[in-house]
């Protein structure tokens, strides 16, 4: 008999992935599929679940677009999961492919809610307490409110935002311009239109009265 001290499995980053990542992860999961499996590679078939929608290809998944919490990739018996709790990699040659994802993540950190879900879950406990004291003790002072709010309300918006996902999955490449940024762009453009033309009315008005 021996005695073995087991590795603990290092956990994956919180990220943000985009298209060209999916496809370089569900290639690896096709090799390790072929490799185990032993079929040829245009008979591998594979299988994605976006949310509650399913295709099944990569085209597929360019035609859906979008951002999504809730993503994963089969390829036949190999996966690559996302949830709002972590990500999952399950494949015969877990080693190699963990590695490979590892990297990838981490070069695709999303560094902030990273930080959040990793604080200690007594601060999380602690913090609504030392909230409450600090609102009462600034009630007489008439400003309970900000500090309440400022204390309680904003950690709050803050905290929920960490643990409502872990990696973000957005289908499309990361060169191409954002469809958020698009709409900003669109509106921006009609909103300078809006005030131009209030500023032009208001200018015509005041040239007006000045008339009369």
């Amino acid at each position: 008999m021996a005695i073995r001290q087991l590795k603990k499995q290092v956990e994956l980053p919180p990220a943000h992935l985009y298209l060209e990542d999916i496809e370089e992860i569900t290639g690896l999961l096709a090799a390790d599929a072929k490799n185990k499996w032993h079929v040829p590679e245009e008979h591998i078939r594979m299988g994605f679940t976006i949310g509650k929608k399913q295709c099944d290809s990569l085209e597929d998944l360019k035609t859906l677009g979008g951002t999504w919490r809730e993503f994963e990739a089969e390829v036949w018996k190999e996966s690559f999961r996302v949830s709002t709790s972590g990500v999952v990699v399950s494949s015969f040659d877990e080693g190699r492919t963990f590695d490979y994802v590892l990297r990838l993540m981490t070069a695709r950190r999303s560094s902030v809610r990273s930080a959040l879900r990793k604080l200690p879950l007594w601060a999380a406990i602690l913090w609504p307490n030392l909230v409450v004291i600090v609102t009462v003790n600034t009630a007489l002072m008439k400003v309970w409110k900000q500090a309440f709010f400022v204390g309680l309300v904003i950690p709050a918006i803050i905290g929920f935002w960490a643990i409502s996902a872990h990696t973000i999955v957005e289908l499309r490449y990361s060169h191409e311009p954002s469809p958020k940024f698009q709409v900003v762009r669109d509106w921006g453009g009609k909103a300078i239109w809006i005030v131009l033309g209030v500023l032009l009315t208001t200018l015509a008005q005041w040239l007006l009265h000045l008339w009369k």
